[in-house]
């Protein structure tokens, strides 16, 4: 129709052509339609260190995008703008990824290292003078453990990962192990 209009929706920036055709010489026009790739403002992790099981905050800013996630996880279709409190166990680098309908993508990483297994103190209550069917108080604080156990002549996994204490009522004198 000579007075009209047409509602598009490109994905990609794109010219569009109009023409009109009558009596005598058709007439065109161009018009390019820009469509910004996704862009990611932001994306960093609360801390780059931490022990392991803790949790860290991952916060973004992206824009220009109608699809975003971030992996390792099952963390799709999120907004443009938030935060998400996720657990890291390992050395792990979290990838914010924002999409176009056209396609286009935007990727940007974040790491977040794992410190090392710290063992800060073990000790046994009484350390000395213990006689046999006495208990003794085995205590512990240790810090980026994901399991541990505890030798005193048979292999116990150890529950408490940060602090933590067991009593025993040994028949012998022994040696105590704690390994995390």
């Amino acid at each position: 129709k000579p007075n009209d209009s047409v509602t598009v929706h490109p994905g990609l920036t794109n010219m569009y052509t109009l023409t009109a055709y009558g009596e005598g010489p058709s007439v065109s026009q161009q018009r390019i339609v820009f469509v910004n790739s996704p862009e990611i403002v932001d994306f960093k992790a609360s801390s780059s260190k931490v022990n392991a099981g803790d949790k860290v905050i991952l916060t973004w800013e992206v824009n220009y995008a109608d699809k975003i996630s971030i992996a390792p996880g099952d963390h799709k279709d999120l907004p443009a703008k938030g935060s998400l409190e996720v657990p890291v166990k390992v050395d792990t680098a979290f990838i914010l990824t924002a999409a176009n309908k056209g396609n286009e993508y935007a990727n940007r990483a974040e790491s977040v290292n794992i410190n090392p297994v710290n063992i800060s103190s073990f000790t046994a209550s009484p350390s000395y003078g213990a006689r046999v069917g006495d208990p003794i108080q085995l205590s512990w604080d240790m810090a980026s453990a994901v399991s541990a156990t505890l030798q005193f002549g048979t292999l116990t996994k150890v529950d408490q990962l940060s602090k933590g204490n067991l009593t025993i009522i040994p028949n012998t004198g022994v040696a105590y192990s704690l390994m995390a």
